[in-house]
């Protein structure tokens, strides 16, 4: 009897015991699994039984379902979670406890009642006995985010005791140190990316089942929200839960980098900042030139440091200056401002960055006004000190501004967006406060002695500019490997008090698909201001000394004074970048205007409807370490803006505009040295001869080498 009673205790244990071990029931792409106490990696399969301890890790795009009694947890594209589980009782009385370890990438679990399940991240817990959970975790951030899709869940900061309930259709994001914040309506968009990593049947199916309907992001005060949403919340909501809608970058912030680095979105290579990624570096450079009948040699020594957010370094030059003489030059402002190569605070990836130092590749908005903006004059000696500086609040609201010298403070602007979801408001302001103004002085000057501002007669046009800008745009599809947004764009020129020239661009088409990015756009200019003013020869270029052929007398016209008032014309724009494999980058854009009309000031009508079509054209080739080890980014680009514009007449490749050159840069060869060069070609104008065309004594050639050495 004995025998038999323990004969069928010993059998329930065995029964309740097998209903506890969890099973993949379904895998695409690829995992893997580290048993307790074993150090390697071993390939799962559907049908794999899972063991209390389990960690599993999935590849990028795959998903991996385990199930256990009618609970599923669900792990989706490049996610790290340790899955422990125990039961207390026997027969009807068991209950199943299931712990969730999500060490980053993102969990979906499916718990019915009888089952006590735990998510636990870094820094976040989740309780419940019966709902649909989404986790995120950010790994390099402690950051998670919470999205409850059925049911009810206890969610508290690990530090703390106490919790929120969040309730169907609701989300949460727990910070470090800090309780889960204010619950939030889980959005449309919300939805959309919770269905590319966990999929379509599982998120939309528990929706139905909760009778949630996800809400628009607000839009005034427009917005509604559904009937089964409202009778499933038990507290009151208010406006203020739209607020702070999703933010891809953030909650899912290590995920989505994984998609770009993975999947294969265009990604635009260039030179980085610091090639050595040391605290402390030593740079020794040369710079070589020659051009306006003249030549240049400059040698360097920078000696830079990285202390957590701050990065800082001084910069001492030996110049050669007219007349072959060298100098240090610790006399004159410029000389000494020349000596602080850079000093930031923060990184340009960060909620706050500030920088003084050089500034290069600038873009505001799309590029309407701000286009790949640069601060130097390639015909000074010293560097020009800027200050570019950005700072973001709450993932929506950012506020970008410039200056381009901070001791001739004429050149700037700022930019203000707001980006809360699937939408885009921006508006811009810019400036130019004195367009006559000579950057080049008799103390700082590299190739052709400057014809001073004070000696010649300024053109009609004022020497103030402003421009205001006014951008739109929408998210027409958003998934894990398509991205298509438009936009709207405008720009307006204030003269005088009144409008003198502006730029609608509209439509404005942004399409990223796999290695490709596509840009197609329509425009319309009128007056006197053209598409991407500010750009990267426009501190060079910005105005232009001509010389009377009679009268020998030099007037200083500017870039907007040489446009007639009734200038028309209307253009496209084509721009497509691809990665045709991982480690290249091939990026052209063209801009062309297909019908313009009374273009110039100097031109009369009858010749006008001959005058060339203007346009721009940028191409560019380059290569990272992806593809050759040893080279941090090597390539060229060959870029002309405003072909037909200036000089008036301009050829293809023969424009004030026109650059072409090469970069090199290498990671660490040995020792931790590295190797950096440049080569470029471009034209500026000879200013001991002044006239309205490019001479062959107006180009410019310039290398530069340096050896950078890093530690620490």
């Amino acid at each position: 009897m004995k025998s038999v009673i323990f004969q069928l205790l010993l059998l329930t244990v065995v029964l309740a015991q097998q209903t506890l071990d969890f099973t993949i029931s379904q895998l695409d792409g690829s995992a893997s699994v580290q048993h307790s106490e074993q150090y390697q990696w071993n390939k799962v399969a559907a049908g794999d039984h899972v063991k209390p301890g389990d960690i599993f890790e999935t590849g990028f795009q795959a998903k991996l379902q385990l199930s256990l009694n009618g609970t599923s947890v669900v792990l989706g594209s490049n996610t790290k979670t340790l899955i422990d589980y125990k039961s207390r009782g026997l027969n009807d009385s068991i209950t199943t406890e299931i712990s969730v370890t999500v060490f980053s990438g993102g969990v979906l679990t499916m718990s019915n009642r009888g089952c006590k399940l735990r998510v636990f991240t870094t820094n976040a817990v989740a309780e419940t006995d019966s709902a649909t959970l989404s986790t995120i975790a950010d790994s390099k951030t402690g950051e998670t985010g919470f999205q409850v899709i059925n049911g009810i869940v206890n969610v508290r900061n690990i530090t703390q005791s106490k919790g929120k309930i969040i309730h169907s259709g609701l989300t949460t994001v727990v910070l470090p140190n800090k309780e889960p914040s204010a619950a939030l309506y889980l959005t449309n968009r919300h939805v959309t990316v919770l269905k590319q990593f966990f999929g379509d049947e599982y998120i939309l199916l528990q929706l139905d089942r909760a009778g949630v309907k996800p809400a628009e992001e607000k839009a005034g005060n427009r917005l509604t929200i559904s009937k089964n949403m409202s009778a499933s919340v038990s507290s009151p909501l208010n406006d203020d839960m739209y607020k702070t809608p999703f933010n891809a970058e953030k909650i899912y912030g290590s995920i989505i980098e994984d998609q770009k680095n993975n999947y294969g979105f265009y990604k635009h290579y260039s030179t980085v900042n610091n090639v050595t990624g040391k605290k402390v570096r030593f740079t020794l450079g040369t710079l070589q030139g020659t051009g306006n009948d003249q030549s240049y040699s400059a040698y360097m020594f920078t000696g830079a440091m990285n202390y957590r957010f701050i990065d800082f370094g001084l910069r001492f030059g030996l110049y050669r200056e007219q007349m072959d003489h060298f100098t240090m030059n610790f006399s004159s402002v410029e000389g000494l401002l020349d000596k602080i190569d850079h000093f930031t605070l923060g990184y340009p990836s960060d909620s706050l960055f500030i920088k003084l130092g050089d500034i290069k590749k600038l873009t505001y908005g799309n590029g309407l006004i701000v286009d790949n903006f640069r601060n130097s004059h390639s015909g000074t000696i010293y560097h020009t000190a800027g200050v570019n500086a950005h700072a973001q609040f709450k993932n929506e609201v950012s506020i970008k501004g410039y200056l381009a010298d901070v001791l001739n403070p004429y050149v700037g602007g700022c930019y203000l967006g707001y980006a809360p979801s699937t939408f885009y408001l921006g508006f811009g302001y810019y400036f130019d406060l004195d367009q006559y103004y000579e950057i080049v002085n008799d103390d700082n000057y590299k190739y052709s002695f400057p014809v001073f501002r004070d000696t010649i007669r300024q053109g009609h046009e004022k020497k103030e500019v402003h421009i205001i800008e006014l951008l739109a745009g929408l998210d027409l599809a958003l998934n894990y490997d398509f991205h298509a947004r438009i936009f709207g764009e405008l720009a307006l020129k204030v003269y005088d008090g009144h409008s003198d020239g502006w730029i609608l661009r509209l439509p404005s088409m942004y399409v990223d698909f796999y290695k490709s990015h596509l840009w197609l756009s329509l425009f319309i200019e009128d007056g006197r201001l053209s598409n991407g003013v500010f750009n990267e020869s426009y501190m060079m270029h910005r105005n232009f000394v001509y010389e009377d052929t009679v009268t020998h007398n030099y007037t200083i016209e500017t870039v907007n004074s040489v446009f007639s008032k009734d200038r028309r014309a209307v253009g496209l724009t084509a721009k497509y970048g691809f990665n045709p494999v991982k480690g290249i980058d091939l990026s052209i854009e063209y801009i062309q205007n297909v019908l313009e009309r009374n273009t110039l000031t100097d031109v009369v009508n009858s010749m006008q409807t001959s005058f060339p079509r203007n346009y721009s054209i940028k191409a560019s080739l380059g290569i990272n370490d992806s593809l050759v080890r040893y080279i941090k980014y090597a390539g060229g680009y060959v870029t002309q803006r405003n072909g037909t514009y200036f000089p008036i007449g301009g050829r293809p490749a023969v424009s004030w505009q026109t650059e072409a050159g090469f970069d090199l840069q290498t990671n660490p060869l040995f020792c931790n040295i590295a190797l950096e060069s440049s080569f470029r070609y471009f034209y500026m104008e000879n200013k001991v001869k002044q006239n309205r065309s490019i001479n062959k004594d107006d180009h410019i050639i310039e290398w530069y080498c340096g050896i950078i050495w890093g530690f620490l």
